[in-house]
């Protein structure tokens, strides 16, 4: 189950999904709410799922703590839960698969730091107040800041991810309330589309130096244009892979790790991008 099912991280998810599931011989389902942060879908998905009683559920969650629940519920029934790139409380998961987030954190401060020399002002873009994956990448990144240039001032939006037109109006009007700002960072797809639609629009005077997290056409070409210095690629067709692997080991009584982690890979030139199941 993703967060939703439209976008191309979440299709990458399901592909990954389906092609482990076809060399295990298992059944995969993959059915997601059409919006993002929709629980009450997820919740509705859950319910009518569990109807047919599956084997296991793998799961991005939409929200840290409101589906423990229902998921609760389905493990009480001999179901497998599994978490996939999303973090929540309250579950007993056989396993949880994600992007080490607190690395992309730090990864990206490190790097942006690298190009301003701790110079000027640094503008977090941040997404959710309730998404696990999100929080660790912009908790990291301020305190890699903090730590490494203690005396650049970072900026935070607010959590702004509510959708990609909220994004780019919020950020239009925070880069022309703080014109010392040198630098970006964009802690998701949305924002980080939003932040490329503001960026050619407001064409700022001097330069600003941006990373932004995960891929899409808008940040390809945006990249490719010299708009941003870079982005962050994660590994959704491995975690969907790994998610399905890793419930039909646990079914067939196999250990399994509490914890799997992917990695997160900076592209700053459109030549570096390799299809991910190379």
């Amino acid at each position: 189950m993703p967060k939703a099912e439209s976008t191309r991280y979440w299709q990458s998810v399901k592909q990954g999904a389906v092609d482990a599931g076809n060399e295990r011989g298992a059944d995969v389902v993959f059915r997601g709410p059409m919006l993002h942060e929709d629980v009450e879908k997820q919740k509705a998905i859950i319910a009518e799922g569990m109807q047919d009683r599956p084997d296991a559920i793998v799961i991005a969650p939409a929200h840290t703590t409101l589906l423990a629940e229902s998921l609760n519920k389905a493990t009480k029934l001999g179901t497998l839960v599994l978490g996939i790139d999303s973090s929540m409380e309250g579950v007993d998961l056989t396993t949880f698969i994600s992007t080490d987030n607190k690395a992309a954190g730090r990864d990206a401060a490190e790097y942006l730091l690298g190009l301003t020399h701790g110079k000027g002002a640094v503008l977090l873009l941040r997404h959710a107040d309730d998404n696990g994956s999100t929080l660790d990448r912009e908790q990291s990144f301020a305190k890699a800041m903090a730590a490494k240039a203690p005396n650049t001032k970072l900026i935070s939006s607010g959590f702004i991810g509510v959708s990609i037109g909220n994004a780019y109006h919020s950020i239009l009007e925070l880069l022309q309330q703080h014109p010392g700002i040198t630098a970006i960072f964009a802690s998701s797809e949305k924002i980080s589309i939003g932040c490329v639609q503001a960026l050619r629009e407001l064409k700022p005077k001097h330069e600003v130096r941006v990373l932004v997290f995960d891929q899409t056409p808008e940040i390809r070409q945006a990249l490719q244009d010299k708009l941003i210095d870079g982005f962050m690629i994660q590994q959704p067709y491995r975690m969907g892979y790994l998610g399905v692997n890793a419930a039909c080991d646990a079914l067939e009584g196999k250990r399994v790790p509490k914890r799997m982690v992917t990695k997160v890979k900076l592209i700053t030139n459109v030549g570096e991008l390799r299809p991910e199941t190379e």
